[in-house]
Formats: C-alpha cells, sequence, structure tokens
C-alpha cells in the first residue's frame, strides 16, 4: 500500500512537471516569454520548436519556399523566434510574395561541418527555392584549450581549418545547385571586443581570422557566380557594429536581425525572376 502511494505521488509530481515544461513551450511560441528568463525554452542546441513544429508536406504548398540555413546568427540567438531575420523577412515578404515561407534553420553552435551533415534533412527535404547560407561565426573563432598552449598569437588554431571550410562550404554549394535552388551567401557579421578575447590577449588576431574566412567566401561567390551579403560592411558602417550587437559582442541584436533581413530582402528581389 505505502509503495502504491509513492508511486501516485511521483506519478503526479512528474504530470506537473511536463505541464509547466509546455506551458513554457507555448509562451515563447506566442512571443509572450522572454527567452532570457526561460533559455531552454527555444532549444537553442538544436533547431527552434517552431521549425520542428512545421510539417513539411504543407511547406511544400508554399511559394516561393526561402531556406535560411546557418548557425546562431540565423537562430537569433537569445531573441524571440519573431526577432529571427527569417521571421522578420517572411513579414516583410508578404505584401510582394503572399504565398512564401521562410525556414529558420539556423543551429546555435554549428559549424560548416554540421551543415554539410544535416543539409539534406534540414534543407533539401523542403525543396527550397533558395537557401540563405550563413556559418563562419564559429568556424573561425579560435579556440581556447590546452592544445593551443605555448602558441605564438598567430599561430592559434581555429575550429575548423581554412581548408576544411571552403571544402565543406563548396560541396553544399554543388549539392544545392544540384537541387536547383538558387543561393545566397551571407559573410561573417563584424564583432568587437569582448571580454574573453580581452583576456587572452587575442583580439586582433581573432578579427583577422574572421575576415580571412570572408575572403574565402567571397572567392567562392565569385567561383560560383552567386549573390553575397557582406554583413562585415554592413554592420561596420557608422555608427558602428556597436547599435547591431548584443551585449556579448558577436550576436545580432533586434537591429541586427531587421538590417540582415532587409538586405536578403533585397536580393531576392533581385532574384525574384529566377524561382
Amino acid at each position: 500500500m505505502k509503495t502504491s502511494i509513492i508511486y501516485i505521488f511521483l506519478l503526479i509530481l512528474l504530470l506537473i512537471t511536463s505541464s509547466c515544461s509546455i506551458s513554457s513551450y507555448n509562451e515563447t511560441a506566442d512571443g509572450n516569454t522572454d527567452v532570457q528568463e526561460v533559455p531552454e525554452a527555444n532549444n537553442y542546441q538544436g533547431l527552434r520548436f517552431e521549425t520542428l513544429n512545421l510539417d513539411k508536406k504543407t511547406s511544400l504548398t508554399k511559394s516561393p519556399r526561402i531556406l535560411c540555413l546557418g548557425d546562431s546568427v540565423t537562430f537569433g540567438w537569445n531573441l524571440p523566434y519573431s526577432e529571427s531575420y527569417p521571421m522578420i523577412l517572411q513579414e516583410k515578404l508578404k505584401e510582394a510574395y503572399p504565398g512564401a515561407i521562410v525556414i529558420n534553420s539556423g543551429i546555435g553552435g554549428n559549424t560548416i561541418l554540421d551543415a554539410r551533415a544535416r543539409l539534406q534533412e534540414d534543407a533539401l527535404e523542403y525543396a527550397p527555392d533558395l537557401v540563405v547560407l550563413n556559418f563562419g561565426l564559429n568556424d573561425g573563432r579560435i579556440t581556447i584549450d590546452d592544445s593551443q598552449s605555448g602558441k605564438e598569437v598567430s599561430e592559434l588554431e581555429t575550429s575548423v581549418s581554412k581548408a576544411d571550410f571552403r571544402n565543406n562550404y563548396e560541396a553544399i554549394i554543388k549539392d544545392i545547385h544540384n537541387s536547383n535552388s538558387e543561393i545566397i551567401i551571407m559573410g561573417i557579421n563584424a564583432v568587437i571586443n569582448t571580454i574573453e578575447w580581452q583576456e587572452t590577449d587575442i583580439t586582433g588576431i581573432q578579427i583577422e581570422k574572421y575576415m580571412f574566412f570572408n575572403t574565402i567566401l567571397e572567392d567562392l561567390v565569385l567561383l560560383y557566380k552567386i549573390e553575397y551579403i557582406d554583413l562585415w560592411s554592413a554592420f561596420s558602417r557608422p555608427p558602428g557594429p556597436e547599435i547591431y550587437l548584443q551585449q556579448d559582442a558577436i550576436h545580432p541584436n533586434e537591429k541586427g536581425q531587421e538590417l540582415i533581413s532587409e538586405l536578403v530582402k533585397e536580393r531576392i528581389i533581385y532574384l525574384s525572376g529566377s524561382f
């Protein structure tokens, strides 16, 4: 009897816990919960819940289909779903393209290696008319760990090597082209000094690494005749990147996401005859 009572109590506790978790998610989906207060609610280490809840068959009835494949910038790190650039973009396209759908396929912490691994499931299965690619922020980040001990600042390695970044990006471009989708590539957005970089004295070389990764992208867009958005320059225009970045000095804030959406919209209008 005592065992049965304990079992019933645990079952009730589990149901209450599950109910609270669902409630937190629903509030976030409706845009009424601050992501900073409930950081787990937006599924940062995976696709956003709103993306996971999309029905792919229904999505295929929409046109044009725009798929945004990226990392935390695309995901909209630390921001509500409605303030991620893909969702802002969808609102901007409503008048000109009332049947359009913009799919946020960003995952925080992703590199181009992750993108290649999930390209089919998280992008091509939607049969997109256009894919917007944005990777490099994690790829070009200098890793501060024991493996870098004793190295000169200029010799510090990035999370993904330059060769791997280029080769995997190029492979993704080819796969997307083979699916008959158009491509827009966005470079890494401008960043400013972070406390971590200042403490480890790598600010200058980190920015150099990011800018070099952008030159790799610029070379690829010329080679494959792809539309390119230079986010570094866009964020650097007066009054400077500070107004577009969150407190971490890396991720775009609401203004930064708005700027990105506007730049992508301009390219979509330019490409509109292609899809």
